[in-house]
């Protein structure tokens, strides 16, 4: 069965992947865990119609890797402005940024989608902050990407201590209807489109911000060249997710970033 292969909303496999997964790449499939074992899944190109990669910072290993692979793929890509506070072991947003013009140069903009991910406030990351940090980061992103998706935090049990501290909190409605006016106001103005996932319980579309999928079988049949089955285009049920269906084969508490914020970690 030919799949969508997610690189993974678990861990960030371009940041401290790279190598086991170009090995898996050339040993052809990567076993991955389950209840009952491990389950076998072929990273053949013949079997698999797109890569999607989520990361906050590629490494240059996997950067480089990027050349062999024979399978089309693009990247879910996570640049926000916190500082190392609440992101530890994120480099310079600037960097960051850099790299990801880098990428989309050498590849096409279809191979790179910004994400704003998640929103949050306090009273230093306020509405204010966002507006401003947002507005700089789509003058530098300005023709390098059509799409940046927005989040707003989700108060996981897992980060209750961090959100009792005051360090953070998930936006009230009316902030996320506020910050959500701002930003659709802004990103026009740089060539850029917003987009919410899972975030069916507010409805933004006043503010040009749609609801789509991240995992995009559009955008899947455009790089691949392929029409994907129907059973495939299905949305998933997780969190009234519209992505395409899809198989993800990271795995939970792997990533180093260390964000405060991760429900993975």
């Amino acid at each position: 069965m030919k799949r969508i292969i997610s690189a993974s909303y678990r861990e960030d496999i371009p940041a401290f992947g790279a190598k086991p997964f170009f090995e898996n790449v050339a040993k052809g499939y990567v076993e991955i865990p389950t209840k009952f074992g491990k389950s076998r899944i072929s990273l053949r190109p013949e079997d698999v119609y797109c890569f999607v990669f989520w990361t906050k910072n590629p490494s240059r290993e996997f950067l480089a890797g990027l050349d062999t692979l024979k399978t089309p793929w693009y990247i879910q890509w996570t640049i926000t402005p916190y500082p190392q506070a609440i992101e530890p072991a994120v480099p310079n947003k600037l960097s960051v940024l850099d790299t990801f013009k880098r990428v989309s140069y050498k590849y096409g903009r279809d191979h790179v989608v910004w994400r704003y991910d998640p929103i949050f406030v306090s009273g230093t990351f306020n509405y204010a902050y966002h507006v401003r940090k947002f507005e700089g980061m789509c003058k530098i992103l300005e023709g390098y990407t059509d799409k940046c998706v927005i989040s707003f935090m989700d108060e996981y049990g897992k980060i209750a201590d961090v959100v009792k501290s005051g360090l953070l909190r998930a936006p009230t409605t009316e902030e996320v209807h506020r910050i959500a006016k701002a930003f659709g106001e802004i990103a026009p103005k740089y060539g850029i489109r917003i987009q919410t996932c899972s975030e069916g319980q507010y409805d933004l579309t006043a503010y040009g911000i749609t609801e789509e999928p991240c995992i995009d079988a559009t955008l899947v049949e455009r790089l691949s060249g392929e029409t994907l089955p129907d059973n495939l285009k299905k949305p998933n049920s997780f969190r009234r997710c519209k992505c395409a269906v899809n198989t993800d084969i990271g795995e939970y508490h792997r990533c180093n970033h260390g964000c405060v914020y991760c429900y993975a970690h």
